[in-house]
């Protein structure tokens, strides 16, 4: 369907399927840099191809939210393993464990 209700013309079905080959060509991207055998990434690969399915003209932005936010994880995570190397475990660990302890406690 076109706008306002209208038949969809040749051209409206073309836009169509190029914004389709650019999602998935973007979503395989993705995909080709993901680790198989991590949690967050198998979590984010799920939740990309579930944002692939159309259900409504327009996207969910609590799915696409839920999404940016695992990914900006997945980030952060392999952002430290290049900065710290064989040493990123032990410092992400150690790093966390000092932002638990500077938290004030609640009364």
């Amino acid at each position: 369907m076109g706008k306002s209700g209208e038949p969809g013309t040749t051209d409206d079905l073309e836009k169509q399927q190029d914004t389709r080959s650019a999602a998935l060509l973007a979503y395989r991207r993705i995909l080709l840099r993901l680790n198989v055998t991590e949690g967050p990434h198998v979590e984010l690969a799920e939740k990309l191809k579930a944002l692939l399915m159309v259900e409504n003209a327009t996207a969910d932005s609590q799915r696409v939210d839920a999404v940016i936010a695992l990914a900006r994880q997945v980030l952060k995570h392999e952002w430290a393993v290049t900065k710290y190397g064989i040493f990123a475990k032990p410092i992400v660990w150690l790093k966390t464990s000092l932002k638990q302890t500077d938290r004030p406690s609640l009364p």
